[in-house]
Protein backbone atom coordinates (compact mmCIF):
# COMPACT_ATOMS: atom_id res chain seq x y z
CA UNK A 1 0.00 0.00 0.00
CA UNK A 2 2.90 2.06 0.71
CA UNK A 3 4.76 1.86 -2.39
CA UNK A 4 1.20 2.28 -3.82
CA UNK A 5 1.09 5.50 -2.91
CA UNK A 6 4.49 6.02 -3.46
CA UNK A 7 4.32 5.37 -6.97
CA UNK A 8 1.10 7.32 -7.21
CA UNK A 9 3.01 10.08 -5.88
CA UNK A 10 5.44 10.06 -8.17
CA UNK A 11 3.80 9.66 -11.54
CA UNK A 12 1.25 12.79 -10.38
CA UNK A 13 4.58 14.73 -9.45
CA UNK A 14 5.93 13.63 -12.97
CA UNK A 15 2.44 14.57 -14.69
CA UNK A 16 2.95 17.82 -12.87
CA UNK A 17 6.01 18.64 -14.48
CA UNK A 18 4.33 18.07 -18.29
CA UNK A 19 1.32 19.83 -17.23
CA UNK A 20 4.05 22.82 -16.24
CA UNK A 21 5.76 22.68 -19.55
CA UNK A 22 2.52 22.76 -21.40
CA UNK A 23 1.10 25.83 -19.55
CA UNK A 24 4.77 27.45 -20.26
CA UNK A 25 4.34 26.50 -23.60
CA UNK A 26 1.02 28.35 -24.51
CA UNK A 27 1.43 31.03 -22.34
CA UNK A 28 4.52 31.52 -24.92
CA UNK A 29 2.41 30.75 -27.25
CA UNK A 30 -0.52 33.56 -26.61
CA UNK A 31 2.43 36.01 -25.72
CA UNK A 32 4.08 35.29 -29.16
CA UNK A 33 0.87 35.84 -31.16
CA UNK A 34 0.28 39.01 -29.10
CA UNK A 35 3.48 40.69 -30.37
CA UNK A 36 2.88 39.69 -33.45
CA UNK A 37 -0.41 41.25 -33.73
CA UNK A 38 0.93 44.39 -32.43
CA UNK A 39 3.44 44.52 -34.96
CA UNK A 40 0.97 44.26 -37.60
CA UNK A 41 -1.60 46.74 -36.44
CA UNK A 42 2.31 49.11 -36.37
CA UNK A 43 2.84 47.95 -39.73
CA UNK A 44 -1.04 49.07 -40.78
CA UNK A 45 -0.87 52.13 -38.78
CA UNK A 46 2.15 53.35 -40.39
CA UNK A 47 1.13 52.71 -43.97
CA UNK A 48 -2.13 54.39 -42.81
CA UNK A 49 -0.14 57.20 -41.79
CA UNK A 50 1.63 57.36 -44.73
CA UNK A 51 -1.18 56.79 -47.29
CA UNK A 52 -3.61 59.30 -45.75
CA UNK A 53 -1.08 62.14 -46.19
CA UNK A 54 -2.30 63.28 -49.03
CA UNK A 55 0.28 62.26 -51.64
CA UNK A 56 1.41 64.67 -54.23
CA UNK A 57 4.25 64.59 -56.34
CA UNK A 58 4.77 68.38 -56.76
CA UNK A 59 4.91 68.70 -52.64
CA UNK A 60 7.31 66.62 -51.90
CA UNK A 61 9.88 67.81 -54.75
CA UNK A 62 9.05 71.34 -53.34
CA UNK A 63 9.88 69.85 -50.04
CA UNK A 64 12.82 68.58 -51.35
CA UNK A 65 13.23 71.98 -53.00
CA UNK A 66 13.27 73.97 -50.06
CA UNK A 67 15.48 71.98 -47.90
CA UNK A 68 18.32 71.95 -50.13
CA UNK A 69 17.93 75.73 -50.78
CA UNK A 70 17.72 75.83 -47.41
CA UNK A 71 21.18 73.85 -47.25
CA UNK A 72 22.71 76.33 -49.73
CA UNK A 73 21.68 79.37 -47.68
CA UNK A 74 23.31 78.29 -44.53
CA UNK A 75 26.55 77.42 -46.78
CA UNK A 76 26.68 80.79 -47.96
CA UNK A 77 25.96 82.35 -44.06
CA UNK A 78 28.51 79.87 -42.31
CA UNK A 79 31.19 80.27 -45.26
CA UNK A 80 31.47 83.34 -46.86
CA UNK A 81 32.11 86.52 -45.93
CA UNK A 82 29.63 89.75 -47.32
CA UNK A 83 31.29 90.72 -50.50
CA UNK A 84 33.64 88.87 -50.53
CA UNK A 85 32.60 86.32 -53.67
CA UNK A 86 31.32 88.03 -56.63
CA UNK A 87 31.87 84.45 -58.52
CA UNK A 88 31.37 81.27 -57.84
CA UNK A 89 34.15 79.48 -59.45
CA UNK A 90 34.36 75.11 -59.39
CA UNK A 91 36.22 74.47 -56.01
CA UNK A 92 33.15 77.01 -54.07
CA UNK A 93 30.58 75.21 -55.91
CA UNK A 94 32.24 71.35 -54.97
CA UNK A 95 32.52 72.39 -51.64
CA UNK A 96 28.81 73.65 -52.00
CA UNK A 97 27.90 70.22 -53.67
CA UNK A 98 29.80 67.99 -50.11
CA UNK A 99 28.13 70.14 -47.94
CA UNK A 100 24.26 70.04 -49.06
CA UNK A 101 24.24 67.06 -49.94
CA UNK A 102 25.72 65.94 -46.09
CA UNK A 103 22.80 67.68 -44.97
CA UNK A 104 19.64 66.82 -47.04
CA UNK A 105 19.83 63.54 -46.34
CA UNK A 106 19.87 64.02 -42.79
CA UNK A 107 16.85 66.36 -42.45
CA UNK A 108 14.26 64.17 -43.85
CA UNK A 109 11.94 62.37 -42.07
CA UNK A 110 10.97 59.06 -42.86
CA UNK A 111 7.90 59.72 -44.15
CA UNK A 112 9.36 61.86 -46.80
CA UNK A 113 11.65 59.07 -47.66
CA UNK A 114 9.07 56.48 -47.92
CA UNK A 115 7.30 58.70 -50.19
CA UNK A 116 9.81 59.03 -52.25
CA UNK A 117 10.74 54.94 -51.84
CA UNK A 118 6.64 55.07 -53.34
CA UNK A 119 7.63 57.15 -56.72
CA UNK A 120 10.76 55.75 -57.10
CA UNK A 121 12.80 52.41 -56.80
CA UNK A 122 13.77 52.50 -52.85
CA UNK A 123 17.37 51.43 -54.09
CA UNK A 124 17.31 54.29 -56.25
CA UNK A 125 16.24 56.94 -54.31
CA UNK A 126 20.17 58.13 -53.00
CA UNK A 127 20.90 58.21 -56.59
CA UNK A 128 18.21 60.32 -57.22
CA UNK A 129 18.90 62.68 -54.52
CA UNK A 130 22.73 63.35 -55.33
CA UNK A 131 21.66 63.92 -58.79
CA UNK A 132 19.02 66.42 -57.83
CA UNK A 133 21.25 68.05 -55.27
CA UNK A 134 23.92 68.50 -58.16
CA UNK A 135 21.50 69.77 -61.10
CA UNK A 136 19.57 72.22 -58.15
CA UNK A 137 23.39 74.00 -56.85
CA UNK A 138 24.51 74.23 -61.13
CA UNK A 139 21.23 75.93 -61.51
CA UNK A 140 21.83 78.02 -58.69
CA UNK A 141 25.45 78.41 -59.05
CA UNK A 142 24.74 79.63 -63.29
CA UNK A 143 22.03 81.97 -61.79
CA UNK A 144 24.37 83.76 -59.27
CA UNK A 145 27.20 83.74 -61.87
CA UNK A 146 24.80 85.24 -64.47
CA UNK A 147 23.50 87.71 -62.58
CA UNK A 148 27.07 89.08 -61.88
CA UNK A 149 27.97 91.86 -63.66
CA UNK A 150 30.74 91.29 -66.84
CA UNK A 151 33.33 92.97 -64.68
CA UNK A 152 33.32 91.51 -61.56
CA UNK A 153 32.59 87.59 -63.06
CA UNK A 154 35.48 88.32 -66.03
CA UNK A 155 37.94 89.35 -63.30
CA UNK A 156 36.83 86.37 -61.06
CA UNK A 157 37.28 83.97 -63.77
CA UNK A 158 40.45 85.31 -64.03
CA UNK A 159 41.27 84.72 -60.43
CA UNK A 160 39.78 81.05 -60.87
CA UNK A 161 41.87 80.25 -63.96
CA UNK A 162 45.50 81.34 -62.07
CA UNK A 163 43.69 79.38 -58.94
CA UNK A 164 43.58 76.21 -60.95
CA UNK A 165 46.48 76.31 -63.14
CA UNK A 166 48.14 76.45 -59.10
CA UNK A 167 46.48 73.86 -58.18
CA UNK A 168 47.36 71.75 -61.13
CA UNK A 169 51.48 72.79 -60.63
CA UNK A 170 51.21 71.64 -57.22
Amino acid sequence: MKELVLTNLIYFIFSMKWLWIIAIILIWRIVNSAINIKRQSISIDRQKLTSDIEFDEQKIISHIDYVINECIDQYILLNVTPNSIYYINSKIEKELIEYVTDNVSDRFSPIIMDKLSMMYNPSYVPIFLGEYIYLVITRYVLEFNINQSPEIAAASTNNSNKDQRQELAE
